[in-house]
């Protein structure tokens, strides 16, 4: 589980994966308090990418009237569904567009997550020093500066970096020292 603690988006995939969802956990050896800190992960960050609409001062129901994410939905709680296991990504982004979960918000949260490209920058065009090399000295930037920019490049606007303050945030620290970004 390496990678688990390096980044909140691994949790997040494995959560929202409809054949997978908390249950994995549960087979994967998670204690109870493991797997309500990751619900809790998962649910900020859905809750800070869809916050909930102002509360009118409305006579209280017993409805859930709101997109937040909580654990009342049961969705992320029930056993993992038959019809999808083993079934390759495609099928499951189907499976999200067409099941009836608790939101919509909900199934476009779990499709962003789940189709974020591993990478869509080449590993010779990112990591190498060969045939763009010139294109960095057009630049004047550094092979480094290079290679993190390529990177960046490639997971921008995704669920992983959403706007600049994201990419800024990662960069504010690392420029200054010169070390690798770790992404």
């Amino acid at each position: 589980m390496g990678l688990f603690t390096e980044s909140e988006v691994y949790w997040i995939a494995v959560v929202m994966c409809s054949d997978r969802k908390l249950q994995w956990l549960c087979d994967n050896g998670c204690s109870e308090a493991e797997i309500s800190q990751v619900f809790s992960m998962v649910a900020a960050r859905f809750n800070s990418l869809h916050p909930s609409p102002p509360m009118l001062n409305t006579p209280a129901t017993t409805e859930k009237t709101s997109d937040e994410l909580d654990i009342e939905d049961e969705w992320l709680f029930s056993e993992k569904p038959s019809t999808t296991s083993g079934l390759q990504l495609g099928s499951i982004e189907s499976y999200l567009r067409t099941e009836p979960i608790s939101s919509e918000g909900l199934a476009k949260f779990a499709i962003d997550y789940l189709s974020a490209p591993a990478s869509s920058v080449d590993v010779e065009c990112a990591f190498s020093c060969g045939r763009l090399m010139n294109n960095h000295l057009q630049h004047q930037m550094s092979p480094e500066t290079f290679c993190a920019k390529m990177a960046l490049q490639s997971w921008f606007e995704t669920p992983v970096l959403r706007d600049v303050d994201d990419v800024a945030s990662l960069l504010e620290g690392n420029v200054l020292n010169c070390t690798p970004i770790d992404l």
